[in-house]
């Protein structure tokens, strides 16, 4: 799946966070503050280290004096000096090692507080928050860029009659199954080049979030045209799978309404835009289901 750093953006909105995450996130903002008040102190250290080492170097240098070879007191005493000096880089270079470690983890921690953050909990994928601001940082970028993309909305088929037949338990089940599947379709369609519109950057990728409930949403950087034949690959696919509840087994399908944003006649905000895809999925309730529809 993919990491939240690739997005290459940071969210602007406030982000809503259960008590839990609450209490980590006040740990962690003082366990950053304690690393950053050390940081200081982590470079002095190191230059301590530096100024002793030199300081090492010249005792050594000057011990070996012809005059002083004789006095054995003064052997031990640049023992005793270096043997200090020792000891103090010794103690210097630990503490530096568990500042990095202190960084290392906040770090770490940090990182995993935006995964909770900005994905769906149950299925990993990234939450409409994220969604929303990758579609407006699309517009801009599309018209600045002059390039299109397109945006896809799922409903799995009579789902709430799966989640009435089977129960919560394999509701949740599906919907992860569901969202791995389309993780690891949307990967392969990346490395598909040849699919991809031709002026696709790092920071515009295809990206499946969670939309609600049983609906998810695909970002795409690609055209509305070459989407449709992946999604219809995606659904030949997902739907010769079998999935199964004590010994019944039953098979999943799912209908998409996809828009595409066109930057050169283009001026929906985001909000219409989902609107659009949205229209064209009822759209394609209304005709059975297990298709896709798109203007």
């Amino acid at each position: 799946m993919e990491k939240f750093c690739d997005l290459g953006f940071e969210p602007t909105e406030p982000i809503v966070l259960d008590e839990e995450i609450i209490v980590a996130k006040i740990d962690l903002d003082y366990k950053i503050k304690e690393v950053k008040k050390n940081i200081t102190e982590k470079s002095w250290l190191e230059i301590e280290v530096a100024d002793l080492k030199k300081s090492i170097d010249i005792v050594k240098d000057n011990s070996a004096c012809s005059s002083c070879e004789s006095v054995v007191w003064l052997m031990d005493w640049v023992k005793a000096i270096v043997d200090t000096l020792m000891s103090q880089i010794s103690t210097r270079e630990d503490k530096i090692g568990l500042l990095n470690e202190l960084v290392d983890l906040s770090v770490k921690e940090n990182v995993w507080l935006k995964e909770v953050a900005y994905k769906d909990v149950l299925t990993g994928s990234y939450n409409r928050l994220i969604m929303d601001q990758l579609i407006i940082r699309n517009i801009a970028k599309a018209d600045d860029k002059k390039y299109d993309f397109s945006v896809a909305i799922i409903d799995i088929d009579f789902f709430k009659q799966v989640n009435d037949q089977y129960g919560h338990s394999v509701w949740d089940e599906i919907l992860k199954d569901f969202a791995l599947f389309f993780e690891n379709e949307l990967e392969e369609f990346e490395r598909n080049r040849d699919q991809l519109n031709w002026k696709r950057k790092s920071w515009r990728r295809n990206l499946l979030f969670r939309y609600w409930w049983e609906e998810f949403v695909v970002l795409s950087s690609t055209w509305k045209d070459n989407l449709k034949v992946f999604l219809d690959k995606c659904l030949n696919k997902y739907k010769k799978k079998v999935h199964s509840y004590e010994e019944e087994e039953f098979s999943v399908t799912f209908s998409w309404g996809i828009t595409e944003y066109k930057w050169w006649k283009d001026w929906r905000s985001k909000d219409s835009i989902i609107r659009d895809a949205d229209i064209f999925l009822y759209k394609a309730k209304e005709q059975w289901r297990a298709r896709i529809v798109n203007a």
